[in-house]
């Protein structure tokens, strides 16, 4: 009995041209002039958060709202509490980008990978 060979992974036409429109859509996120408010945003949004934690911004709030004449509520968010939501907030930007520049990256990776005879890619128009 001969041994089963591996069968070289496939790309149907479908996910080729779904792998396609994201990649072509992060690409415009990540380098069209039209998408620039929102790098500088996201940038400017880090260099903020850094800003805070090196001139050491992050202070503790309390905050008292004046439910009625007699009831107040006291709203206490401490320092720790605020670098916790500052660096989860940095460290999902940094992610953010990092998976649109992967995305972009993806269809190209899947040519090579097709070039070099390790997956095959269905109804590729270019192969055809």
């Amino acid at each position: 009995m001969r041994p089963k060979l591996p069968r070289k992974p496939s790309i149907t036409a479908q996910e080729w041209e779904r792998i396609r429109e994201e990649s072509q859509a992060a690409k415009e996120l990540l380098d069209d002039p039209r998408f620039s408010f929102l790098r500088d945003y996201l940038t400017n949004a880090q260099t903020s958060i850094v800003d805070h934690f090196v001139r050491n911004r992050i202070k503790g709030v309390r905050e008292e709202i004046k439910v009625s004449d007699s009831l107040t509520k006291t709203l206490t968010i401490t320092r720790r509490e605020q670098e916790y939501e500052l660096s989860g907030q940095y460290k999902f930007i940094e992610s953010l980008l990092s998976d649109l520049k992967q995305i972009a990256a993806q269809e190209e990776e899947y040519r090579k990978a097709a070039e070099a005879k390790r997956v095959t890619i269905e109804g590729d128009p270019e192969k055809e």
